[in-house]
């Protein structure tokens, strides 16, 4: 049945005729009794002008005590709101470096891996193949990798590194072998499929690893360790690699184990952290150097020979970012790292052409193996601005909102609100039957269908429709009618639950919203309410008169996400029975997906 049909039916609004019976013979406010003497009442002259003074006093209390409070706030606002930017930026911060480490430390965790499989003999130079699988694998497992490389001590060198800029060749293979005291260096490409796309001998390539930092510092410490950003060999980008020695049983040095990270794809991942409008997110080491940052063109220079090389502080055109990073200056010294060790974290604010902003630094953690310090500057009005510009429009709007309150409340309380408290239940229910209206329903029903949404829980909706009803209003009469519908609806509330929602919708049908029930719970109830009203006829003052209802079901789903669509999938499922047979349950996602059955006349 469709919406507006039912809206336009006789029924929603009850019974006419009752209500004016009901009202019937009510005394009108003020009326003499019959015989009373007429009582003359005295209107004070100076009610009307009291009325005023205290309006006018309640008014202006209320707005010297609303002013007062945002009068003190504004005055706490500075230190209050930089207080919280500054809580706030030190959560940022903490975070970045949280994520960073999460970022950094699968590198070191590959480099370790192929140390212990290198030490346990489960790989090794003499099977490249199975060597070249395995770095190849690693690539493919973690995207932030640009390189798996070993290096042993006699100069031999296997590298595997992605290719990501070109379509075809997905990895590139460099091998340099000794085989007869030749040294041979060889280039390959594979595709997607691992199959050889090109091979190259480079004869006049000099790489030595043994030369190479990674190579040396690893040597140096013995340890997993990380090199201060350079510009790798083989990609001329500039990056950083996590290094490991390799050692045999008898603890000699084989070899070490590389895994190289591009600067750019740290730089691409501070760039996604929300650092505000005007605001970066940079790493610098204690040289001096840009590691990352959230601009990852400032990080880099291009030198004459069209190679990169890294930025360092001292070039920064950017007049916040300079002064910003000023906090670490000291005479004669480009940078000052004293307090790195302290794991401490460094706020500073400065003003640059007449705007503020804030700054903070942290070092990463003195156990951890990046002796780097990240930092974020922002603007303070992309944080504070805001509050500013609503703190000043509340004390405006807070003013006059509470003098029009204090005004409307004091005139309409009185004569308004018992009222309205006292026909409030009359307005939300269906006078004939006594259950909610379908006023009632759409107000009360959304709100359980989105605390349902909210909570994740299940939740069903019936439709009950008395079938024949036109046909026993004919027969009978109107009069028979309202008692067929008034000993249904309580049959019906009798056989629902308490904190189920029972609503007339319109002239003979009714809605059963029932929260917590899942669409099969739903269907039983629909066929038990089938049930209770068709197996006893009621009785009226024409006798005994047989009664059916048809009933549909839907539920909370994917595809029905509000009341309306649950209502419009329960209408449908109504129908549904309607149309084959009546007397009988259908359950919305059961139904055929066949063209839409014709609407049957109720």
């Amino acid at each position: 049945m469709a919406l507006d049909k039912l809206a336009r039916s006789p029924r929603v609004q009850g019974d006419s005729h009752q209500i004016t019976k009901d009202t019937e013979g009510a005394a009108t406010p003020g009326s003499a009794r019959h015989g009373a003497e007429p009582v003359t009442v005295r209107t004070l002259p100076s009610r009307s002008s009291l009325r005023f003074v205290i309006v006018t006093g309640l008014i202006l209390l209320q707005i010297v005590t609303v002013a007062g409070i945002l009068l003190f706030q504004h005055l706490n606002e500075q230190q209050v709101l930089r207080e919280h930017m500054k809580r706030t930026m030190g959560g940022v911060i903490h975070q970045i470096k949280e994520n960073a480490q999460g970022f950094l430390t699968p590198a070191q965790n590959v480099a370790e891996l192929s140390r212990r499989l290198f030490e346990a003999e489960m790989i090794s130079w003499a099977r490249r193949t199975e060597l070249e699988r395995y770095f190849i694998e690693q690539l493919r497992v973690i995207p932030q990798l640009d390189a798996v490389y070993y290096g042993d001590r006699h100069g031999q060198f296997l590298m595997v590194r992605r290719e990501r800029n070109d379509g075809e060749r997905a990895y590139l293979i460099k091998t340099i072998e000794f085989n007869a005291e030749v040294r041979r260096v060889e280039k390959r490409w594979l595709n997607q499929m691992m199959g050889v796309f090109e091979r190259v001998d480079e004869a006049a390539d000099t790489y030595d690893p043994r030369t190479r930092p990674w190579y040396k510092n690893a040597l140096a410490k013995k340890e997993v360790v990380w090199t201060d950003p350079y510009v790798f060999f083989t990609s001329k980008q500039p990056g950083i690699t996590a290094a490991v020695p390799v050692f045999d049983r008898q603890n000699v040095v084989q070899g070490v184990v590389g895994v190289d990270m591009e600067i750019g794809k740290l730089s691409d991942f501070l760039g996604e952290q929300n650092v505000g409008q005007r605001g970066a997110a940079l790493i610098i080491n204690r040289q001096g150097d840009y590691v990352a940052h959230s601009n990852a063109p400032r990080v880099s220079r291009d030198m004459e020979t069209g190679q990169l090389r890294l930025a360092r502080v001292d070039e920064l055109d950017d007049p916040i970012e300079k002064a910003a990073i000023s906090v670490f200056r000291t005479p004669g010294e480009l940078l000052n790292f004293a307090w790195l060790n302290l794991e401490d974290t460094l706020h500073t604010s400065i003003d640059v052409e007449g705007e503020e902003y804030h700054a903070v630094f942290r070092p990463f953690p003195k156990m951890s193996p990046w002796p780097w310090v990240i930092g974020v500057y922002v603007a303070e009005t992309d944080f504070i601005g805001p509050f500013r510009r609503g703190k000043r429009n509340k004390m405006i709007v807070a003013i006059v909102i509470s003098a029009g309150i204090t005004l409307v409340a004091f005139l309409m309380a009185r004569r308004f609100m018992r009222p309205v408290v006292a026909l409030r239940d009359e307005v939300d229910r269906d006078v004939l039957t006594g259950v909610h209206n379908r006023r009632s329903l759409f107000e009360i029903a959304p709100r359980l269908v989105e605390q349902a949404r909210k909570s994740r829980s299940p939740l069903s909706v019936i439709i009950v429709d008395i079938d024949q009803f036109k046909k026993i209003n004919d027969t009978y009469g109107h009069a028979v009618g309202d008692q067929l519908l008034t000993a249904v609806a309580t049959r019906l509330r009798r056989a629902v639950q308490q904190e189920d929602l029972f609503a007339r919708y319109a002239g003979d049908e009714f809605v059963l919203v029932l929260p917590q029930t899942e669409i099969l719970v739903a269907s039983q109830v629909g066929e038990r309410l089938c049930a209770t009203i068709s197996e006893t006829p009621i009785k009226t003052t024409s006798g005994e008169i047989s009664v059916t209802v048809s009933l549909g079901v839907a539920d909370l789903g994917a595809d029905s996400n509000n009341f309306e669509m649950i209502f419009n999938e329960a209408d449908r499922a109504l129908r549904f029975a309607k149309v084959n047979g009546r007397n009988r349950v259908a359950v919305a996602n059961t139904l055929p997906t066949s063209k839409a059955v014709a609407v049957v006349a109720r």
